[in-house]
């Protein structure tokens, strides 16, 4: 196990801005970590008032965009021209390796079901992962920023 290099791509996410923001003139947008908190906390009140798992929510959400730390944060217009998808999950068992086996498999079956979004928790956490940008949208629109068409759809 190595937990410090874990840690090190956790922290990556820190430092990686929202690409989808930068491309739409906000000079200085949230990090993914920054989001990720976000979406993992509204995830969570999400589930309680739903009655699901909140912490297998939260954890879906703490982890979503972890792979994120190696691949970017790559914009819906770049998906055209590469298999997000698949690079992503690629990233999450290479970054995963460095857990124990049994928290690995653990945190890549709930990665998955996330991405696969069968199941009431991993739908809520869906959700909250776009009501997060939703919010952050009329955040940033209410502070002046100029809202086009795309971002239209998340307010």
């Amino acid at each position: 196990m190595n937990l410090e290099r874990f840690m090190e791509y956790a922290g990556r996410l820190k430092r990686i801005k929202r690409a989808g923001w930068m491309i739409r003139g906000v000079p200085e947008p949230e990090t993914v970590a920054e989001h990720t908190y976000r979406a993992a906390l509204l995830g969570y009140i999400l589930a309680k008032m739903q009655g699901a798992n909140a912490e297998k929510v939260m954890i879906m959400l703490l982890i979503h965009d972890l792979a994120e730390s190696i691949i970017g944060d790559i914009i819906p217009e770049a998906e055209q021209y590469l298999n997000k998808e698949e690079a992503e999950k690629s990233a999450m068992e290479h970054i995963l390796t460095n857990l124990d086996e049994d928290i690995s498999k653990e945190l890549m079956d709930l990665y998955l079901e996330f991405m696969e979004g069968a199941t009431l928790e991993a739908q809520i956490a869906r959700k909250a992962d776009k009501m997060e940008m939703s919010f952050q949208a009329r955040e940033y629109a209410r502070m002046g920023f100029r809202i086009d068409e795309e971002m239209k759809s998340y307010l």
